[in-house]
């Protein structure tokens, strides 16, 4: 049996949002302190939770986040309940942790979760989320 994304929606699959974010606050954030409002915990989990329910820009992701603020903001006791804009969330993935780390932690927490050694595969590239990589296309094109 296959198992992704896709037949975990129909078969459903657990997942420990606490684990991944004690790992997610463990990566460097590389943002000055001047006007950052967000630690990168809640804008990655907003990230990775809402790449699982299939959204993959980051108006979408921002979104996301915003129908689920309350539930959020309890999972990850912030002060406030908002959750990071779209621009946000594009510029903490276009450079403010590595991305190789990100994918490393992402990767050990769902394959926890997958069963027989199997593996749940989700992307979070910062090209396709900065929008440089056009809808249906699997590579960008040089400019």
């Amino acid at each position: 049996m296959n198992n992704n994304i896709d037949s975990a929606e129909t078969e459903g699959f657990c997942f420990d949002v606490g684990s991944l974010v004690e790992r997610l606050r463990r990566l460097e954030d590389r943002r000055k302190a001047k006007g950052k409002r967000y630690s990168l915990d809640p804008v990655l989990l907003s990230v990775v939770l809402a790449k699982l329910c299939r959204e993959d820009t980051p108006y979408g992701i921002a979104d996301w986040a915003r129908y689920r603020c309350e539930a959020l903001a309890a999972i990850l006791r912030l002060k406030h309940k908002t959750m990071p804009c779209h621009n946000t969330c594009r510029r903490v993935l276009a450079g403010a942790v590595e991305v190789n780390q990100l994918q490393t932690i992402i990767s050990d927490c769902v394959q926890e979760v997958a069963s027989g050694g199997t593996s749940i595969l989700i992307a979070v590239d910062g090209k396709i989320m900065r929008g440089t990589i056009p809808t249906g296309e699997t590579r960008g094109s040089i400019s």
